[in-house]
Order: structure tokens, then C-alpha cells, then sequence
């Protein structure tokens, strides 16, 4: 057998051991650039934004971009001219803006809020819009709201450690936003990923005292998302929070399935682009990486809202009732300006030129504070009982623009 030199075998150990380095940074040791050289949240938004990446999820008008003409439902539209659905695209444009008015004067839980300015520009939409289509009577019912509050910060906050790279500073992570069902709870402790959060994922990780950071897939069920259960089973496992990671562009209102909710376990929502700079960097990092959610707010006091009613009369003294809610978090464009815009379009239909008289009463009402149980639909049965006692049937359009919701494509919308 050929021996080796001492000198090849120090060039040996030399490639060997440059390649155990390489392999390290690879892995995660500190480098001489912030981060690992990872781009950061606001590089990747940015770059996303030049490619202008559609994502079809509930809060986007994705699934309104696809012509009329083209949508499975056209020769139904063609068919009854009265339901035009250019129209009923301008109610939902004009109901998510009064949201994007919300978010663009610094609402940190932003949408038609009940209370919010937002909201007061829905309701004033919806009677407008009664008042054009021309029905007998249209009113707004203004109501006291119980005192509530309003987030003022939101931060969740990436803990900066040379650990992790020569400057590698605190990252205010952008676009994270608090899930609309959740409690406002602040955070802090070691990131461990936890995959796609489920019960497989948590198998052997010890997540005592800190934050689980998943990704979550919107899904068109209760839940809105493939991982509605994980927030209740990281507090199962001690967790201090969790980071959501929803494969969306924008907000997107999500529903966990708790159980018994904790008291203690605060749970942030961040988008698919600044969360690729999380899944990178757990993967890539030795050391422990560490976050905070820190949160202040403002209570408010002697708010008020209001249901706006249209009425067409009928021959007899009995009533049907359509219903739609004007509220909404985020960009709410299915949820729930769809419903309203169809309330509207039905309200057009029915006091089309020529049509025969009704029988019943329509009363159609524009509710705030969403549907069972709300300010709204309270207030209505407080003070429209007389009515209520003669109705038919109630009739609630709810979530109306959602088929194929979740379609990676928007022309199969």
C-alpha cells in the first residue's frame, strides 16, 4: 500500500478541515454577515412585490378578477339581467376600501370594525345604495356598543444575537398582525418550528415556556386553516405562544379550535413571503433564536353602531327578513361584503320595473357586529319584535364569494 506524505496529509486535514467549516456556516454557526446572509422579511417583501404574486385567499379580490363572462355562474347572470354583477362588484370594492382606510390611517386590527370609522362608512354605503335602488323606506338605527378597545402596537419582534452573525440587530418582523379570534396576549422565548403543527410535528419537542412557529394553509371550513388546532395543542405542551405562519399575502381571519382557551399564550399571524425568513433561519441556526410580541392599546368609550333597514312593501302584514353584516376584520371582501352586496343585488331585483306585487314584506337589513348574538341582531330583536312576530323566514347572506376559494389558479375562481 502507497503511503502518504506528511504533506499531502496535512493538505488533507487542510480541504478536510475547510469543509467541516463550510459545513458549519452551513448549518448555522455565526458568520461575518447579520443573519447568515439570509434575506431579510423586508428584502423578500419587496422583491415578492415586483413579481406581484396573486394569492387567492378570502380577503383578496382575486376571485373577483376573473371576467363575469368566463365564471360558471355567467348564463345565469345573462339569464336574469336584473343581477348585474358589474354592480355587485363595485359594493364589494366599495366595502373593502372603507377597510384599506382603516389599515391605511394605522389601525393595527384593521377593517370595518364595529365602531370604527370603517364600519360607519359601510353602514352609510348600505343606505345610500337602499335609497338609489328606490325602496319604500330605508332608515338607520343607531345603538349604544359596550365599551371595548383598540390595539395601538403590535410588535413582534425577531431578538438580534451575534450569535447568529456579526449585526445581527432586533427584526421587526412586518406585516405580523394579531389573529382576529384571539385574545391580545404578549410573548416571549426561544422559536422552535413545529412544522405544519400537527400532533406529528410536537412529537419529542420540548416547547415548555416557548413559541412554536408553524405554517397554516387556508382551507375552506369552520376553521378557515389546516392548523386550527395547533394553537390549543402548543398550550397543551406548556408553550408561552405561537407564530402562524399563513400561506396568504394578507391577513387572513382564522378561527382556533381551543377548547378550554388559555389564559396565558399569546398567538401572532404572519404572511407566507416575511415568514420564509423564519423557516430559513430555524433551519439554519445552532443557537437558540429568541422573540418578543409586545402590545399596547387604548380603551374606548360610548361608541356607538347602527343596522340600516330597507323596506318593500307588500300586500299582507307578514315578513320575509334578508340580513347580511357590514363588520368585518381585515379586508373582509368574502366575509362579509360579498353577503352585502348580494343583499343589495336581491333589493334590486325585487323592486325591478315591472314586477308583480309581493305578497310579503321584504324587510332587508344590514346588521353590525356579524350575525348570531351580535350588538346588531340584538338590537334588532330588542326593537323590531312586531315585526319579527309576523315573519316568515329570515333569510342571512353570509360568505358568499367562496367557491374555490382556496384555487391556486384565479381563473378557476
Amino acid at each position: 500500500m502507497k503511503k502518504t506524505s506528511v504533506g499531502r496529509r496535512a493538505g488533507v486535514a487542510a480541504v478536510l478541515a475547510a469543509g467541516l467549516a463550510t459545513a458549519a456556516i452551513g448549518r448555522g454557526s455565526a458568520a461575518d454577515t447579520a443573519w447568515y446572509g439570509i434575506a431579510l422579511p423586508e428584502a423578500r417583501i419587496a422583491a415578492a412585490e415586483q413579481q406581484k404574486e396573486k394569492v387567492a385567499n378570502s380577503n383578496t379580490y382575486a376571485v373577483w378578477d376573473v371576467p363575469l363572462s368566463s365564471r360558471p355562474n355567467g348564463e345565469g347572470l345573462a339569464a336574469q339581467p336584473e343581477l348585474d354583477g358589474e354592480e355587485l362588484l363595485k359594493d364589494v370594492r366599495a366595502l373593502v376600501d372603507f377597510s384599506y382606510g382603516s389599515r391605511d390611517r394605522g389601525d393595527v386590527l384593521w377593517g370595518r370594525m364595529i365602531g370604527s370609522q370603517a364600519e360607519k362608512d359601510a353602514i352609510a354605503h348600505v343606505e345610500k345604495r337602499f335609497r338609489e335602488i328606490g325602496l319604500d323606506e330605508v332608515w338607520t338605527d343607531w345603538f349604544d356598543i359596550a365599551d371595548g378597545g383598540r390595539l395601538t402596537k403590535y410588535d413582534l419582534i425577531i431578538e438580534g444575537d451575534e450569535a447568529h452573525g456579526k449585526g445581527s440587530a432586533d427584526i421587526l418582523m412586518p406585516n405580523a398582525h394579531p389573529n382576529a379570534a384571539q385574545q391580545f396576549t404578549p410573548m416571549a422565548g426561544e422559536l422552535v418550528w413545529v412544522g405544519n403543527g400537527h400532533a406529528s410535528d410536537l412529537v419529542g419537542k420540548d416547547l415548555k415556556g416557548k413559541i412554536g412557529v408553524f405554517k397554516s394553509y387556508p382551507m375552506p371550513s369552520w376553521g378557515g386553516h389546516t392548523a386550527y388546532s395547533t394553537p390549543a395543542a402548543l398550550a397543551k405542551a406548556g408553550a408561552a405562544g405561537g407564530i402562524m405562519i399563513m400561506q396568504t399575502d394578507q391577513p387572513l381571519k382564522v378561527v382556533p379550535l381551543w377548547g378550554a382557551r388559555p389564559q396565558k399564550f399569546g398567538l401572532a399571524q404572519i404572511d407566507r413571503v416575511s415568514g420564509g425568513f423564519l423557516e430559513q433561519l430555524l433551519s439554519r441556526a445552532d443557537a437558540p433564536v429568541r422573540a418578543r410580541l409586545e402590545i399596547d392599546g387604548e380603551r374606548l368609550t360610548n361608541q356607538k353602531s347602527a343596522n340600516v333597514y330597507g323596506l318593500l312593501k307588500g300586500t299582507s302584514d307578514e315578513y320575509v327578513v334578508l340580513t347580511a353584516h357590514t363588520d368585518a376584520f381585515y379586508a373582509g371582501a368574502v366575509d362579509n361584503a360579498s353577503g352585502v352586496a348580494n343583499m343589495l343585488a336581491q333589493a334590486t331585483y325585487f323592486n325591478r320595473e315591472g314586477r308583480k306585487p309581493l305578497k310579503r314584506n321584504l324587510l332587508f337589513v344590514a346588521t353590525s357586529g356579524h350575525h348570531l348574538f351580535s350588538p346588531g341582531v340584538l338590537h334588532m330583536i330588542q326593537t323590531k319584535r312586531e315585526i319579527l312576530e309576523r315573519t316568515a323566514f329570515v333569510v342571512n347572506a353570509e360568505h358568499l364569494g367562496g367557491k374555490n376559494l382556496y384555487a391556486d389558479n384565479a381563473s378557476e375562481a
